[in-house]
């Protein structure tokens, strides 16, 4: 018989596991709420853009409901890797030579000199028909000891501490950009973009009359254990799971998903497949305990959305045998 094991992302607080050295790793922490639209890099807690003055990195989180964010937004479709949020960056910008976007910010700790360190950051394209036509290299990790903005930019001047020399055109997965490498200074920052001038940076044309080369980034990680290096948002893995007023579980013979909400009222709830299809919808609830009929899903991961009092609850669900 089928059942679920709900998996809670716990989305104000992120906190990445010790070993990893760099804080808000999934961009899940928010300084305020709530990112609307494109850019609002100041909704995200401790990364700045680290570009020319024209430089905009933008900020997806499910938190927006005024404007298509995730898993649609302006610029293409993606799911998080983890959690409920997402960076996007482009990498080449046609027209505006060595024009790019970057985001950095500090490590908690200085890195050793003479310490091997793995590095790894996760990617997806993205295309759309209006705006982003081509796809690059070069993305990749430059440390620094000196905290670099947009008044500040990051120089562009051919060298990456990690990069990808190959150009990933993989829309619908994330995928993972990674190497060790050894210190040669204490480094204290972190920055993430393509460092190398358009001349070096290869790329692939989709629509020559758009203008961008564009990537969403999640799961940033510089660990001294590869083993070790992961960017975890409050996973539980548990028959039963709770998050604020609300809690989901499984009924006694797992025919329904259910969900008690303590009472609160005028409830919305989605839930979609990992394609972003909406499987099942009901609206204007006001029952103290609602059931979700599993009857006809098919195994797989999918995403419960609660929408109530001006908040969202997102849980990932995961349907097994």
């Amino acid at each position: 018989m089928n059942f679920f094991l709900l998996i809670l992302f716990t989305f104000h607080f992120a906190f990445c596991n010790a070993q990893n050295l760099v804080p808000n790793c999934s961009f899940e922490d928010t300084a305020g709420c709530c990112p609307q639209g494109l850019g609002n890099m100041q909704y995200v807690k401790g990364w700045v853009s680290c570009g020319t003055s024209i430089s905009s990195p933008d900020y997806f989180n499910t938190y927006d409901t005024a404007y298509p964010n995730v898993p649609y937004n302006t610029v293409g479709y993606q799911w998080p890797a983890t959690g409920n949020a997402y960076m996007g960056i482009a990498i080449y910008v046609k027209g505006l030579p060595n024009q790019k976007e970057f985001i950095g910010r500090n490590l908690t700790a200085s890195l050793t000199i003479g310490q091997k360190y793995y590095i790894s950051i996760k990617t997806s394209f993205t295309t759309d028909q209006y705006e982003m036509g081509y796809a690059a290299n070069k993305l990749g990790v430059l440390f620094s000891t000196v905290a670099y903005s947009n008044a500040n930019p990051v120089p562009v001047n051919n060298f990456a501490h990690i990069y990808t020399d190959s150009i990933n055109t993989d829309s619908v997965n994330w995928t993972t950009v990674s190497s060790w490498f050894t210190a040669d200074s204490t480094y204290s920052y972190i920055n993430i973009g393509n460092f190398f001038n358009d001349v070096n940076t290869d790329t692939v044309t989709f629509n020559d009359s758009l203008w961008g080369g564009y990537y969403y980034i999640d799961d940033v990680c510089v660990s001294v254990d590869s083993t070790k290096c992961s960017c975890v948002v409050g996973i539980s893995v548990e028959n039963q799971v709770s998050k604020n007023d609300i809690k989901v579980f499984n009924d006694a013979y797992n025919a329904y998903v259910i969900i008690n909400t303590n009472d609160i009222k005028n409830i919305s709830l989605s839930l979609y497949d990992m394609f972003g299809r909406e499987v099942k919808k009901t609206e204007n609830i006001s029952e103290k305990i609602i059931r979700i009929d599993k009857d006809g899903l098919t195994n797989g991961i999918y995403i419960l959305k609660i929408h109530y009092s001006n908040k969202i609850f997102v849980q990932k669900v995961i349907l097994t045998n």
